[in-house]
């Protein structure tokens, strides 16, 4: 009877050790799961205009969107201050073909984040 009793106070800490270490893992497996899902990101490619959105206080062009034709009307995207982004500043005037991520603002303007582009004639 000794050795019964023994056996499932053995029987019962190993069962309680297991699920002692699953406690353990699941808000590790959770945060890691958290961590590893990644936002669906829309990547587009646009073909428009560079045009100033912001000067600086001298007249320095800081911030520029790509205006695209759609029909009789224009549709125009940001682009976000990225070293990609910024290189299209000197561009102002110019029609490129842009592709990037595409965001919007809670204002629901189109933000652009630049990946690449290349000038068109």
């Amino acid at each position: 009877m000794r050795a019964a009793y023994h056996n499932n106070i053995k029987f019962g800490a190993i069962l309680s050790l297991i699920l002692a270490l699953f406690l353990l893992m699941a808000p590790a497996r959770s945060l890691a799961e958290e961590t590893s899902l990644v936002p669906d990101e829309k990547i587009v490619t646009i073909t428009g205009s560079v045009e100033k959105a912001a000067i600086d206080e001298k007249g320095a062009v800081i911030a520029v969107e790509i205006w695209v034709v759609q029909g009789d009307t224009y549709d125009y995207y940001l682009v976000n201050d990225t070293p990609e982004g910024s290189a299209v500043i000197a561009l102002v005037g110019s029609k490129i073909t842009a592709t990037g991520i595409l965001e919007e603002d809670e204002d629901g303007n189109k933000i652009l984040t630049v990946k690449s582009y290349s000038p068109q004639k």
